[in-house]
């Protein structure tokens, strides 16, 4: 996994993507629990960078998500309703040849950081 202070939702390849770019990564299958929030949501990335202890690439392409919330296990640890987006499609050619699959976004949200500035 990799850890992304710039983010806040946990990022992870869905088990019905088959794009190129998900074929090496494990996938995730949702939980009965699983709550859709936005269907088939586009991001596109046109123009940003993506900072590595030894370069910085230039990332372009885009995915498809369905994002919501899920009960994710973790060993014997549970976290409800936690804040996910699962792609269902990925043409970013990064992805490809990532050893990690997905991301675990560690920032804060905008209504977090809204609340702490009083």
């Amino acid at each position: 996994m990799l850890l992304d202070t710039g983010s806040y939702e946990l990022f992870l390849f869905d088990e019905s993507c088959t794009d190129m770019d998900c074929k090496s990564h494990n996938k995730y299958k949702a939980t009965d629990n699983f709550r859709i929030v936005e269907k088939n949501k586009s991001i596109n990335y046109i123009s940003g960078k993506y900072e590595n202890f030894q370069c910085s690439l230039l990332i372009i392409g885009s995915v498809m998500v369905n994002t919501g919330s899920d009960n994710v296990y973790l060993e014997s640890l549970v976290i409800p309703n936690m804040q996910l987006s699962l792609a269902t499609q990925a043409q970013l050619e990064i992805f490809r040849d990532a050893e990690w699959d997905g991301v675990v976004g560690l920032g804060w949200t905008l209504d977090t950081e809204k609340s702490d500035k009083g």
